[in-house]
């Protein structure tokens, strides 16, 4: 008989124990949910703690997690008069990150166990630990989406804005050729009655080329490295790019052949084109052979 109520004792425990292990290893699954709330966490630990207890359908878990309470089960009324009760908590700092409250009514025969003190005690660490863990995720995301928010309000803005200055381009190069480009037609044949004809054909062409450009592409960035040219260095390389040879460039620009070599030499070394390779006629933007 001895042997028997031992026999019975222990298996009892080890239902327990059983018991016990399931509760901890559906909590961890519950926890590693990917869409879990703080008032999911609550809400399924008290359910799983109920069934962990040795009576669990006289058990009633009451969980207080950061700002929010769940209670299994759903709607249970305040603890019996001398009821039995077991309590645990996590605190962070001074501050109570998990309470958790297990009674027994009075119609229930359960009785707290140290087992079942310690799983509310363990619970209360975990719960603690995971809650601070789905706040900082909370935030995260949070951040996120307000950042994406802001990435699509600036694209949208910064799109507006270009359509905007694309506007005010077409507008101003239409105004520009219409008003520009007859004057630069009735000055290049007042300089072809009066001079050197070809001298105001390039000239002519050098004024279209530039106002073209300018109004295609706007002023220049600052990284753009025809802004490391001297105006003279800008002269030479734009004839360049217009099919004229050095000593073509010498006799239009009255300046000696040597001088516009240099002139070459220092333009291309600025605009990183090494010996022999490269050529200023396509650095200009111009489709033309090797200089």
């Amino acid at each position: 008989m001895i042997r028997s109520d031992h026999s019975d004792a222990r298996s009892s425990a080890l239902r327990e124990r059983e018991k016990e292990l399931d509760c901890v290893y559906a909590l961890a699954a519950l926890l590693s949910s990917g869409d879990l709330s703080v008032g999911g966490a609550a809400e399924g630990s008290a359910r799983l703690l109920a069934e962990a207890m040795g009576d669990p359908g006289g058990a009633r878990i009451a969980i207080s997690l950061g700002t929010l309470t769940a209670a299994y089960p759903l709607g249970a009324s305040e603890p019996d008069a001398g009821g039995k009760e077991a309590s645990a908590e996590a605190i962070s700092g001074e501050r109570p990150i998990c309470r958790i409250r297990a009674t027994y009514g009075l119609g229930s025969t359960g009785r707290f166990s140290e087992r079942e003190r310690s799983l509310l005690s363990s619970v209360a660490s975990i719960l603690a630990g995971a809650a601070e863990r789905l706040e900082a995720e909370k935030r995260e995301r949070s951040y996120r989406e307000d950042l994406e928010r802001k990435n699509a309000a600036l694209s949208e803005l910064l799109s507006r804005i270009e359509l905007e200055k694309a506007g005010i381009r077409s507008s101003v190069a239409a105004a520009a050729r219409e008003r520009v480009v007859p004057l630069v037609a009735r000055l290049a044949k007042l300089a072809r009655r009066t001079g050197d004809g070809r001298d105001a054909a390039l000239i002519e062409a050098r004024i279209l080329k530039e106002l073209d450009e300018a109004l295609s592409r706007g002023a220049p960035g600052p990284d753009d490295p025809l802004r490391r040219l001297s105006v003279r260095e800008l002269e030479v390389c734009d004839l360049v790019a217009s099919g004229l040879s050095s000593k073509e460039i010498a006799e239009y620009l009255s300046i000696s052949r040597a001088t516009v070599e240099r002139h070459r030499h220092n333009a291309r070394a600025k605009l990183g084109l090494p010996p022999r390779e490269g050529s200023i006629a396509a650095a200009m933007g111009v489709r033309a052979g090797n200089v």
